[in-house]
């Protein structure tokens, strides 16, 4: 089969033949027909912020596979394996980070059953993102219907989600982004935009039920500011743009406060299950959640298309269509 590796920390990808893997007892053997390219996969191939090489190896990554989103059809399973079968349209996320291929091996419980609304060729733009933002409104911002809802990052990928998401379960839903993608918050369901080029997000006079930082372009403590002192403060992540220790020591503070702090602070890792891939298609089926992706492009395209994204002549949630 064929398969996009890398041999070192950087953008330097190719499309190689390699052997196809074989499903473990309670993983399943996917014909991949989409993944797709998030913030965490390219942090990856960087091997930035640095201290994430003492896991992901210290000079070169010990995995020479990319990609963690994947739909697709089930060509194998494993023994143990017993709620899926040959042929199955899934989709979730695959083992080891090694999506971007043709087949792709994938543990059963992170898999769900593709929903009849999506096709499998975009199912693949969904899964980790589509996951974080569901949990971000659900599970940790705790949104209620008629809550005022900030979302700073509305245009990125998971922004793109929290804002479907918590209009879909009834919030007033303010999304912070540029002008050029003001109407398309509009179009995902967002009540209000805030032009962060021009308008100050944090300038309000009624606080927020609850704020959902994936931007993380403010200070924590004036954000904090913005928020109803019942209400929720969730961060999903910080600016990258620092190779070393700043990003992760934001994260670190900010999930210290929150044993101590009102608004309620929560900082949590992405839980990828059954139970929340499940609730997506729930989602989706009912047409209140569609897959977000600025660009396409195929296996052979993709290793010009990470250049692009890296330059910045790219921008945006790439969909890789296999």
């Amino acid at each position: 089969m064929r398969a996009i590796m890398r041999d070192s920390y950087g953008i330097d990808l190719t499309l190689q033949d390699v052997e196809t893997p074989t499903p473990g007892d309670d993983e399943v053997l996917l014909r991949v027909h989409s993944s797709s390219v998030n913030m965490g996969d390219r942090l990856m191939m960087k091997g930035t912020p640095y201290v994430m090489r003492l896991g992901t190896g210290l000079f070169r990554p010990r995995q020479r596979g990319q990609g963690m989103d994947v739909a697709g059809t089930v060509e194998a399973v494993g023994a143990r394996v017993t709620d899926r079968a040959v042929g199955d349209a899934v989709y979730g996320e695959v083992t080891g980070g090694a999506a971007w291929a043709e087949l792709a091996v994938a543990p059963a419980a992170k898999l769900a059953s593709a929903p009849s609304a999506v096709p499998l060729e975009e199912l693949g733009a969904l899964p980790v993102a589509a996951m974080t933002a569901l949990q971000a409104v659900r599970d940790h911002g705790r949104v209620q219907p008629g809550q005022r809802v900030l979302i700073n990052g509305a245009s990125g990928s998971v922004g793109s989600y929290a804002v479907q998401i918590a209009a879909a379960d009834g919030a007033e839903v303010t999304a912070v982004c540029s002008a050029a993608n003001a109407q398309r918050a509009r179009d995902l369901g967002a009540s209000h935009v805030i032009d962060y080029g021009t308008e100050d997000f944090l300038a309000t006079d009624e606080p927020y039920d609850v704020l959902i930082d994936v931007a993380g372009s403010r200070p924590v403590g004036a954000t904090l500011k913005a928020v109803k002192p019942e209400g929720a403060y969730v961060t999903v992540g910080a600016q990258m743009d620092d190779p070393w220790f700043r990003p992760l020591a934001r994260l670190l503070w900010t999930s210290l406060r929150g044993p101590f702090s009102r608004p309620r602070v929560v900082v949590y890792v992405t839980d990828v299950g059954r139970e929340s891939l499940d609730a997506l298609t729930t989602l989706m089926d009912a047409g209140k959640l569609a897959p977000a992706y600025d660009s396409r492009c195929t296996l052979e395209e993709l290793p010009a298309a990470m250049r692009e994204l890296e330059a910045g002549t790219r921008r945006g949630k790439v969909l890789i269509t296999v």
